[in-house]
């Protein structure tokens, strides 16, 4: 690892913020590398009603971070991000946390991804261009199988 990534991977801690969970949701980590729609992604899940964002990352090392720290219900990772990507991510958090649903997301509609994905052991892929369309019924099958 040369200087600069070993630098960004120490700040990853700093890419990760925190929030207080609410009694009865699903609890969510929301990673991308793009604020707007780190941004966006965690507001959707938010309104969907089913998930409290726990914790937001920025890259695949603040992804793993978060997850393990936290334990959440469900993490919405980005597939392409700097220093480890989000299959990468993936596959660790199942390795340590296979109760953790993982689904993945892309701007791409690439229908590899998809395969990819359940590769690396996610539970599933949903498209960004239709993430508000596609992020409820992963939600509501998690809730109703958590009660």
């Amino acid at each position: 690892m040369d200087s600069h990534a070993a630098s960004e991977a120490r700040s990853s801690v700093s890419a990760v913020s925190f929030m207080a969970p609410a009694r009865g949701r699903l609890r969510a980590v929301v990673v991308d590398d793009t604020p707007h729609m780190l941004d966006f992604i965690a507001s959707v899940v938010e309104i969907q009603g089913r998930a409290e964002v726990i914790a937001t990352a920025t890259n695949g090392i603040g992804a793993v971070r978060a997850a393990h720290r936290l334990l959440p219900d469900v993490v919405f990772l980005d597939v392409r991000m700097p220093m480890m990507n989000g299959f990468e991510a993936a596959a660790l958090i199942k390795r340590r946390l296979p109760g953790t649903k993982v689904l993945l997301m892309s701007a791409d509609d690439d229908p590899e991804f998809g395969l990819c994905a359940l590769d690396c052991g996610a539970d599933g892929f949903l498209w960004k261009g239709a993430f508000v369309q596609n992020c409820r019924a992963p939600l509501d099958r998690m809730f109703s199988n958590a009660r």
